[in-house]
């Protein structure tokens, strides 16, 4: 399902690029399982929910409750309750998610809404309980595959460009952004109905490979390649309006973004460093040197203001984004890295290892490296699903993707 591309240049050694998986969690709206949000607030911020119309076999219902200044919040209900009522504290933005467990898989639903919780107001939210969706890049066909994540089988194949390697989301949006490296341009997909949208080309587009989103500004960061090269596109209009230029011959590698300081990093696979743009002005503000040599993936923990890059070989680096200074690298399982994931909400972090294959598990808050997870053969991407606390590894070696 996925698969690896080797291009040979005559440089220090070879580059390998690789496709990626990503989740959109929130798309598909399942019309018999609406659940009507009553949202009661007084001194005491109590969240009423009443449920009109609920998803047939539930088990149970799993609500977390998230939001700036509070600490989660989780509560478990019977699968046939009427009425829920949680208690929370006042504040804005409180973001409410509901799994429901349906045949013993937690998550094989989901739905969420965010409001604010001022004293005394009172507010009716729909929620819709809704599968998520895993997108798959597959380099050799020009396709992308999307699996349905309550059953873990494929439910469509499309069509994009060719050589797609990477994948980002728009959770805002629901558009679906792919790099395709060979044909240069970048395929959108609308993630409610799996349509192709559009297919964006560009004269700075040269081999574009990883691609990132900030949701919060609607920007999508497209990584070249061989144009050693951020090409920024607008995603109200899904077009290019600017290019960053990074050093000649550096061939950039993997991307990710810190949403809440709008800082983007980049790793350049021949320089070894990673390169931090900042997203209000799309310019470079510096260089940070790794710590060994050839870096790949990129995951951010924002809440902590820490990037993670994957390298070929020894080391997890750790960069303060606040100092853009490396702190004290972290040890691989076993060595040789490629992509890397986060969840934001658990703090941990997702590192792809081979010889031998696997998966590290790296916790943000000790940067320690905790545990090594089995996968299948040739594993070369990973992508986290933050609501259902699900990881995704693509694995070249044997066409699967390990849940």
């Amino acid at each position: 399902m996925d698969r690896i591309v080797e291009m040979h240049m005559n440089k220090k050694r070879r580059s390998e690029t690789f496709s990626r998986l990503f989740v959109l969690p929130l798309v598909l709206m399942l019309a018999s399982c609406d659940i009507n949000v009553g949202r009661s607030f007084s001194s005491t911020s109590v969240a009423r929910f009443a449920i009109a119309k609920g998803p047939a076999g539930v088990q149970t219902y799993e609500l977390s409750v998230y939001g700036s200044g509070m600490d989660t919040v989780r509560r478990s209900y019977a699968g046939d309750a009427t009425t829920i009522s949680v208690e929370v504290p006042s504040g804005a933005a409180r973001e409410f998610v509901f799994l429901a467990v349906i045949g013993g898989s937690v998550g094989s639903l989901r739905g969420s809404a965010t409001a604010d919780m001022p004293p005394g107001a009172t507010v009716n939210v729909t929620i819709s309980m809704l599968p998520p969706k895993i997108y798959v890049a597959n380099n050799t066909d020009g396709t992308v595959s999307v699996i349905n994540g309550a059953t873990n089988t494929v439910s469509n194949t499309l069509a994009v460009g060719t050589d797609p390697f990477e994948i980002a989301v728009n959770y805002n949006t629901k558009k679906v952004y792919v790099a395709n490296g060979v044909d240069d341009t970048v395929s959108v997909i609308d993630g409610l109905t799996d349509a192709v949208l559009t297919t964006i080309s560009d004269v700075s587009f040269n081999v574009p490979q990883a691609i990132a989103v900030n949701s919060t500004t609607n920007r999508i960061y497209a990584v070249n390649n061989w144009g050693d090269s951020v090409s920024v596109i607008n995603g109200a209009t899904d077009s290019v309006i600017g290019t960053i230029f990074l050093d000649a011959g550096s061939e950039p590698d993997g991307i990710d973004i810190n949403e809440t300081t709008n800082m983007i990093y980049v790793s350049e696979f021949f320089d070894d460093v990673v390169t931090v743009i900042n997203g209000a002005t799309d310019s470079v503000v510096t260089e940070v040197s790794v710590s060994y040599w050839d870096p790949h993936g990129i995951a951010v923990i924002e809440s902590a203001n820490k990037i993670y890059v994957a390298q070929d070989y020894a080391y997890i680096d750790v960069i303060n984004g606040a100092t853009n200074i490396l702190l004290p690298e972290i040890s691989y399982q076993f060595g040789f890295g490629w992509g890397a994931d986060a969840n934001e909400r658990t703090g941990k972090v997702y590192f792809i290892e081979t010889f031998p294959d696997g998966v590290s598990v790296v916790d943000s808050s000790t940067d320690i490296n905790i545990a090594i997870l089995a996968t299948g053969t040739g594993p070369r991407n990973v992508a986290v699903d933050e609501a259902y606390n699900r990881i995704y590894v693509t694995n070249e070696g044997d066409d699967t993707v390990t849940v």
